[in-house]
């Protein structure tokens, strides 16, 4: 192991790692004896990394392995979440051993990631490979996850975009098909989530007390824990015409031409609706839980509600549609008597 200068100034140590290939790092300086005291605390991780015992694995096998394990965890959406994100770090790395991923080459791989794509791919990379790396850390792969510390590129705030109630009204009298609209009017009546929606079941329906469960059984939520959400007049009714007419065949709540939906089919299909209906085309399905939401906190329902209802496990999440609040700006700012 020796350090020497590189051509463009800064001095390299070059070393052996512990598959005896050859490899170099930068110590990130020009100068020599700030140099040497790189050298010298490499050597030491090094030494350190030689004496601990972990399990060699390259990030080709342990990415196959961590998916086959994630599957019965996590949604479809999810997965192809994870999958994108090894896809591009496989494409940057290579089949990388996994103990050589430091900290500095992951940091350096999100900011590609985040020139190339966008910031919220970097951030799903990170979020992702930091959970994978968890489980390599318990499956003996690595001694610690080298994403510990990394912060995460902070997200731009955005507004979050739903249908007027003319863009409704509008958006229904474009849908001509009755199972469509039926996922439609309950979808914004209630803020579930696309594919909460897609899997529900009829035992998921108490209709004494008109409430929905979801309960994790058919379909994980987001935040994986179970909770129950009041019917109002619209969606109650709604399920009870759906019920009179539902095929014995069927436990799902919500199907298109006598099967189960598929959320993405749905998603694509749904956009024929905006478009014909003359909307900005940048609304969607999911459009709707963002109308559930947006009309709660301009009738004064309080944001923490509206976070239990829709699910959120951090309150946070839901401030998105705070600034729907002007009258209690408003009235704040009437306060002032000056």
């Amino acid at each position: 192991m020796f350090i020497a200068r590189h051509p463009n100034g800064k001095y390299y140590i070059y070393y052996e790692k512990l598959d005896g290939k050859r490899s170099c790092k930068s110590t990130g300086s020009t100068i020599k004896k700030e140099a040497t005291k790189f050298l010298l605390r490499f050597q030491k991780q090094l030494e350190e990394k030689a004496t601990q015992k972990f399990i060699p694995i390259g990030l080709k096998e342990f990415s196959f392995n961590f998916l086959r394990y994630s599957e019965p965890f996590y949604t479809d959406k999810t997965m192809e979440v994870y999958k994108t994100s090894f896809k591009f770090l496989l494409r940057y790395f290579g089949n990388i051993q996994l103990c050589d991923l430091s900290s500095l080459r992951i940091e350096e791989y999100l900011h590609t990631r985040l020139k190339q794509s966008s910031v919220f791919a970097a951030r799903h990379d990170l979020s992702c490979l930091s959970c994978a790396l968890n489980k390599a850390v318990r499956d003996g792969y690595l001694l610690t996850n080298p994403c510990r510390g990394i912060k995460r590129f902070k997200l731009p705030e955005r507004l979050p975009f739903f249908y007027s109630k003319e863009d409704f009204t509008k958006l229904l009298n474009a849908i001509d098909e009755e199972e469509i609209k039926d996922i439609t009017v309950f979808a914004v009546n209630t803020g579930l989530r696309q594919a909460e929606l897609v899997t529900m079941e009829w035992r998921q329906v108490d209709f004494n007390e008109k409430i929905i469960t979801l309960d994790n059984r058919t379909h994980l939520t987001k935040g994986k824990k179970i909770r129950s959400l009041p019917l109002n007049d619209a969606a109650f009714n709604l399920m009870l015409k759906r019920f009179m007419a539902k095929p014995d065949k069927h436990d799902f709540v919500f199907t298109y031409r006598g099967e189960k939906i598929d959320q993405k089919y749905l998603s694509r299909y749904y956009k024929k609706f905006i478009l014909a209906a003359g909307l900005n085309p940048k609304l969607n399905f999911h459009s709707l839980r963002h109308t559930f939401a947006s009309c709660l906190v301009q009738k004064g329902v309080s944001i923490y509600t509206v976070s239990k209802l829709l699910g959120h496990a951090d309150i946070s999440t839901t401030q998105i549609y705070s600034h729907l609040r002007r009258e209690d700006l408003r009235h704040a700012t009437d306060q002032i008597d000056m």
